[in-house]
């Protein structure tokens, strides 16, 4: 199954990678998340799907660069594009 789909942050067209705790599969990722109140579909899975545990590998991708971060899976964080922009992610409830 490929995995990759592209969707917006604050008006970008954006990848994400993410994983999370080791007891969740690829398939369990897929729509897990939400950023700024919008399910966040997996752009692709990591290699290492075992991240460490409460954290999630992020990678954001546009036309000129990949920038990575590794926030706290739940909570906010700076916009890799624009620090001065805070992202929110949280799990669906």
């Amino acid at each position: 199954m490929d995995l990759c789909n592209r969707f917006h942050v604050n008006g970008q067209c954006s990848l994400f990678v993410m994983g999370i705790e080791d007891t969740c599969t690829s398939e369990d990722l897929i729509r897990f998340f939400e950023v700024n109140g919008k399910v966040s579909p997996v752009a692709r899975i990591p290699n290492e799907l075992k991240q460490p545990e409460g954290r999630a590998l992020i990678e954001y991708v546009n036309d000129k660069s990949i920038s990575k971060i590794i926030p706290q899976i739940l909570g906010t964080f700076p916009s890799p594009l624009d620090p001065s922009v805070m992202w929110t992610v949280r799990t669906r409830t």
